[in-house]
């Protein structure tokens, strides 16, 4: 059978099991697709799923909604998958909108703990920030978030590459007093940036917590 052929069919596979996931949600569904992180990368798939979603939506003549919420789990779900077993995962976003001569400024970010349970969903105006200051106040929230929780290995998820880098290679930055500080009570932490479509439930949340946007 020709190479060519054979990828085809493996595509058309994952496409199957993507769509079921997102057709019919259910923890089996789910973990069949998690399952498809053996053999294809965590950020095409993750890509592909988003892709396969806006596709099926545009095929759907009702509301889509329910559609794009399960796309988001699932997603969360891949994501959640490449952390080290025990570890909780976080998703954090900050935004910031230009109000006359300031700022004004919210967070969002959602925990999960190392069962993969969403324990909580942040959405807060912090004020008249920039946009890095918001992306740096997030990650705070999440951090602190988890200590409340008593949970002590996390893994934060930002789409604010620069941000992460900073924190890999520059960790006595200034900027990142706070998080450091906040870091320092739990036994393991890492930040890992990811794509800007990978990052929406959290996205959703920051924007909707600036006062100006409807969740």
């Amino acid at each position: 059978m020709p190479a060519t052929t054979t990828r085809r069919k493996q595509a058309q596979l994952v496409n199957t099991v993507i769509d079921q996931a997102l057709l019919v949600p259910s923890s089996q569904h789910q973990q069949q697709l998690v399952n498809v992180t053996n053999t294809i990368p965590i950020t095409p798939l993750a890509e592909r799923v988003r892709k396969r979603a806006t596709l099926l939506g545009k095929r759907h003549k009702g509301d889509i909604s329910p559609l794009l919420a399960t796309r988001d789990e699932l997603i969360m779900a891949l994501y959640a998958a490449t952390v080290p077993q025990g570890w909780a995962c976080a998703w954090c976003d900050g935004s910031s909108i230009k109000l006359d001569a300031h700022y004004q400024a919210g967070i969002g970010g959602i925990v999960m703990d190392s069962k993969g349970s969403v324990i909580i969903r942040i959405s807060r105006t912090i004020g008249d920030y920039h946009a890095y200051e918001a992306e740096l106040a997030a990650v705070a929230a999440v951090i602190n978030s988890a200590l409340e929780y008593q949970l002590r290995r996390l893994w934060v998820f930002t789409d604010n590459h620069g941000l992460a880098q900073l924190w890999q290679e520059h960790r006595d930055d200034y900027r990142l007093v706070e998080i450091r500080h906040l870091a320092s009570d739990l036994d393991r932490f890492a930040l890992q940036a990811l794509p800007r479509h990978h990052n929406q439930p959290a996205n959703a949340l920051a924007k909707a917590a600036t006062g100006l946007v409807h969740q």
